[in-house]
């Protein structure tokens, strides 16, 4: 669907489109392979390690506390879906009552009704994720994509990019410049967000995760990491040298 994905060395998992197959039928709706870029590729760099911010974005409850444009503009339509088979899904359609802030008011009304989709796509924003650092995310104006890579144990890397129709209307324009601002405004609060995470899992009181209910998007993709890293179960972790054979000698198990 005009993405393209590099695999450096062969593994274990299915190819995307494998792996994306669930949700075919609704993403080709979109008509990502005709679409063309609407910036540049931008990357950001943060002081965590990137499983705060994994653990950050595969739980969306806290949308309602932290994401005020957000919560203003699909406020409880939002839902998350747990991995399984190496993706997950979070869906929300925006509210046409929604308008305390300036960028979700004049959003709503200005947004257009998308002539390729049906009508239960019009109002929608979807979430892909994509197992276990990607996320393909699509609005009635556009398909973007953000990942996260680890540059160090502390230190995360965000990269990402946002493609647009080549023949949008004004008023689609003016619709994506204010879905950038909501998206730029909850991109620094997600930022603050795994700084605290982070740094909640560095203090001498964190024990381990006790997950609610609520953060099964947590729970299924730490469910997945355990599956590749076994490693991960071990109470005491192995000396840094000895990580990968003894990882290894646990798949065979």
């Amino acid at each position: 669907m005009g993405f393209v994905f590099i695999r450096f060395a062969k593994g274990p998992q299915a190819s995307v489109a494998e792996i994306m197959a669930p949700f075919a039928e609704e993403l080709r709706h979109y008509q990502s392979e005709t679409m063309v870029p609407a910036g540049e590729i931008f990357t950001q760099k943060t002081p965590v390690n990137w499983k705060s911010v994994r653990d950050v974005d595969n739980e969306g409850y806290h949308v309602a506390m932290a994401h005020p444009a957000l919560q203003d503009l699909y406020g409880q339509t939002y839902y998350d879906e747990p991995f399984v088979n190496g993706v997950c899904r979070s869906f929300a359609t925006y509210n046409p009552h929604a308008g305390r802030r300036w960028s979700v008011r004049n959003y709503v009304r200005i947004s257009q009704d998308n002539p390729r989709l049906p009508e239960h796509l019009k109002k929608a924003w979807i979430y892909y994720g994509l197992f276990p650092n990607c996320v393909i995310a699509v609005t009635p104006e556009t398909v973007q994509f953000y990942q996260e890579f680890p540059i160090s144990r502390n230190e995360t890397m965000l990269r990402g990019a946002v493609y647009r129709y080549k023949d949008e209307t004004r008023e689609q324009e003016a619709a994506r410049y204010l879905q950038m601002r909501i998206d730029r405004d909850t991109l620094s609060e997600d930022v603050q967000l795994t700084i605290w995470s982070n740094e909640a899992m560095a203090s001498k009181s964190f024990g381990n995760f006790y997950l609610s209910d609520l953060e099964y998007g947590v729970r299924t993709h730490h469910d997945h990491l355990r599956r590749v890293l076994p490693v991960m179960t071990l109470e005491q972790a192995p000396e840094e040298k000895e990580v990968a054979v003894v990882n290894a000698r646990m798949r065979l198990r």
